[in-house]
């Protein structure tokens, strides 16, 4: 009778209770803010056992934002990946 939409969407949670998600993006805007919050923030996704996730959303931080200005730096982090 009546068409609905489901979403499937599954909340995944960080060791103290913060969305994923919401905790990638205050990740990224603390590193355009050149917030000392970002390091709380990089912690919480490896320390909740997201390390690849961290490190996959650090590499496309750097090349989305940073790479351009600073291309050297890819070595540098490649060798503390």
């Amino acid at each position: 009778m009546y068409n609905t939409i489901q979403i499937k969407y599954k909340m995944i949670f960080t060791r103290y209770l913060y969305l994923q998600d919401e905790v990638k993006i205050a990740l990224m805007t603390s590193l355009l803010n050149k917030s000392n919050a970002s390091i709380f923030w990089a912690y919480e996704l490896y320390y909740s056992g997201f390390e690849n996730e961290l490190f996959g959303l650090l590499w496309k931080i750097y090349y989305a934002f940073y790479y351009t200005l600073n291309p050297a730096f890819q070595q540098y982090f490649i060798k503390k990946h």
